[in-house]
């Protein structure tokens, strides 16, 4: 056994033991590379020493070897090496050389399938883009007609800003709002926003058309609002449906530089201007200007 080196010893009770390479690698989680090298001893593929010694402890005691034996013959045969006349060191010098040089080639050769299948795949994306692009404008415009109200897409101008109003329980709070400045109050635990987008004229009157969003979402939910007549947000519209309250407004007052407001929470009967207001109801009094 004495005339036997380290990596001769573990292949061969490795073999004794009916144990491939990848069995002895499951079970130790070396990995198969190192496996390989200790039994070739070629110890160049360890990052240092000590993982090498490390690794080979393991495996002696998984084969259930003399460790102690082994590595005292590991320290034996590197001595060895590091006393071996400098021709001996150098012989490897040129099969590694070529080892290089096919590992390049097989880089090199693997790379350039890579890009040729890049090539392949981008030249059949065009090719396929083009073949169907006029049947998916096709397939596409119909459906940007069936979804034209802009009011779900539409966004608030940044040119507004809002004000934050804690609105009593019981009391009418009153609001000014001009085309530059917007309110901003709860409903439950969601953040209501308020502000104008257009004034038009008409025969009975003029009609403020009011654009009205529940924070974060991006959905504007347009209404038009005129003198002593009463709108519902509900959240039985289903774009509203996240609203935890009915919010009824009433309009007072409107002209066309400003619209007199009055907002209430709750069933209808609350919004009543001239009596309290429930438990849980909260009315707003809102005065909307209008700067030409």
């Amino acid at each position: 056994m004495s005339t036997k080196r380290v990596g001769q010893i573990l292949r061969e009770a490795r073999e004794e033991r009916r144990l491939t390479v990848r069995d002895v690698s499951k079970d130790t989680n070396i990995a198969i590379k190192f496996i390989l090298a200790l039994e070739n001893e070629d110890y160049s593929q360890f990052p240092a020493e000590t993982f090498a010694m490390g690794f080979l402890k393991t495996y002696s005691d998984y084969l259930k070897l003399d460790t102690a034996f082994i590595m005292n013959m590991y320290r034996g045969e590197k001595m060895e090496e590091a006393h071996a006349p400098l021709e001996e060191l150098t012989k490897p010098t040129k099969p590694i050389v070529n080892s290089v040089k096919g590992d390049r080639i097989k880089v090199i050769t693997i790379m350039f399938i890579i890009f040729f299948i890049l090539f392949v795949i981008i030249i059949f994306g065009v090719f396929l883009d083009d073949s169907n692009n006029g049947s998916i404008e096709s397939k596409t415009e119909p459906v940007e007609k069936k979804e034209k109200p802009v009011e779900s897409e539409a966004l608030i101008p940044k040119s507004i800003s809002f004000s934050e109003l804690a609105v009593p329980e019981g009391k009418y709070a009153p609001f000014i709002v001009t085309q530059e400045k917007g309110v901003r109050f709860s409903v439950g635990n969601k953040e209501c926003r308020i502000f104008i987008k257009e004034v038009k004229e008409s025969a009975d009157g003029d009609v403020a058309v009011m654009g009205f969003n529940i924070f974060p979402d991006k959905y504007i939910h347009t209404f038009e609002v005129r003198e002593n007549a009463t709108s519902i947000l509900s959240y039985e519209e289903p774009k509203l449906a996240s609203l935890p309250k009915k919010v009824f407004v009433k309009a007072q007052v409107v002209t066309f530089r400003s619209a007199k407001l009055l907002f209430s929470l709750g069933q209808e009967e609350n919004a009543n201007t001239d009596s309290n207001i429930s438990s849980g109801d909260v009315p707003i009094q809102l005065t909307l200007k209008f700067v030409k």
